[in-house]
């Protein structure tokens, strides 16, 4: 890094993590349902979504994108060298619908100075 020439970049500032519960809470608000209803469904809404994924299965949840199973894996010379163990990582990509990633453009961010050398 050119110490004699900073670089910055705009970093995210994050509020904190929201679970489940106060997912529920806010949800419970907003509509009818009690809270254990919408805290039952939420955990049913993420079981359902784990479930289909792990089939292999795209999941678009409308209003909020897409959730694709991923994997990285090895390449190898031979077919009969394919096998499950060739496979690095198993993932889920997240693709937001049009409508968040506008709604992103209202993410508040601070100024950073990207100091790698102390990372």
């Amino acid at each position: 890094m050119d110490k004699l020439n900073p670089k910055f970049y705009p970093k995210i500032v994050r509020a904190a993590t929201i679970k489940t519960d106060e997912i529920a809470n806010l949800l419970q608000s907003r509509t009818t349902l009690d809270k254990s209803e919408v805290y039952s469904f939420l955990k049913a809404f993420a079981n359902a979504v784990q479930f289909l994924i792990t089939h292999s299965y795209t999941v678009e949840v409308e209003g909020l994108g897409i959730f694709t199973p991923a994997i990285k894996a090895k390449a190898v010379d031979d077919l009969e060298d394919l096998t499950a163990m060739t496979i690095l990582k198993k993932s889920v990509n997240f693709r937001p619908t049009a409508k968040m990633t506008t709604r992103h453009k209202s993410i508040g961010f601070e100024k950073a100075n990207l100091d790698v050398e102390h990372l």
